[in-house]
């Protein structure tokens, strides 16, 4: 029975060198000395639901959630066959209290596995419970997923300035023609290529065009050119008038 038992041992001792489990934050690592029995991770995706009527509900992709798992075991006190890298069993305590507590991301790795995550603490439970001096303890890990910036613009070879966000009028075509029929919307959908909510500059331009249409200046095959800077009617630039400040 003791051969039995010793060659039980054995076996877990040779799988326990097979893997290892560790948590590091700053210069701190704690590497379990005992695997637990299970180690399993958790993750959710935060799909949402929307209710139409006469339809009922939909379900909208969402975006994946974080990683969760729970590690559970015990800091021995004793040299069992199957532990390695023993160290007191209450220096694992405060080594991992101070990962807790220590305001530094941590990160969890399991060697040969593709495991291997950024991690906050979320929990940490230990105690005695045998009278063996053995700590046992429940620790539960978050995923810390850091914020993504969005790539800064290079700055320009030449002017040494970096390239302005797309604005509304640079995405407006070189030249619109007017035709018969045709109402104000539809000439502004054409020039941009789609419906736009204006601001206060690109409404100042509307109404300068909206004052020639109402006072009969344009003609059949008018080029209308839209800028940042002006607006041209065959070439010619369009200034306010008394009529497109006062017709509203």
């Amino acid at each position: 029975m003791a051969s039995f038992l010793q060659s039980i041992l054995s076996a877990i001792g040779r799988s326990s060198t097979a893997m290892t489990i560790t948590l590091s934050a700053g210069t701190q690592t704690v590497t379990f000395p005992v695997l637990p029995s299970e180690l399993m991770v958790s993750v959710s995706t935060n799909h949402g639901t929307v209710n139409i009527n006469n339809y009922g509900d939909y379900l909208m992709m969402g975006k994946t959630g974080l990683k969760t798992l729970t590690l559970s075991g015990f800091f021995p006190a004793q040299n069992y066959p199957f532990a390695q890298y023993l160290i007191a069993p209450y220096t694992y305590v405060d080594t991992l209290e101070v990962m807790r507590t220590g305001g530094e991301v941590c990160q969890f790795n399991v060697s040969d596995t593709s495991l291997s995550m950024p991690c906050l603490i979320s929990s940490f439970k230990f105690g005695e419970k045998d009278g063996s001096g053995d700590v046992y303890y429940e620790l539960a890990l978050t995923e810390y997923r850091y914020v993504q910036s969005q790539t800064a613009a290079k700055p320009d070879s030449t002017t040494g300035l970096k390239k302005r966000p797309e604005s509304f009028w640079s995405k407006v075509k070189k030249n619109v023609t007017y035709y018969p029929g045709d109402s104000i919307g539809s000439v502004i959908g054409r020039a941009v290529g789609k419906s736009v909510t204006l601001n206060n500059e690109q409404f100042s331009k509307f109404e300068i065009y909206r004052s020639i249409v109402r006072n009969g200046g344009l003609k059949v095959g008018d080029i209308i050119k839209l800028t940042t800077m002006n607006l041209k009617r065959n070439g010619t630039d369009v200034s306010v008038t008394k009529e497109s400040q006062t017709d509203k």
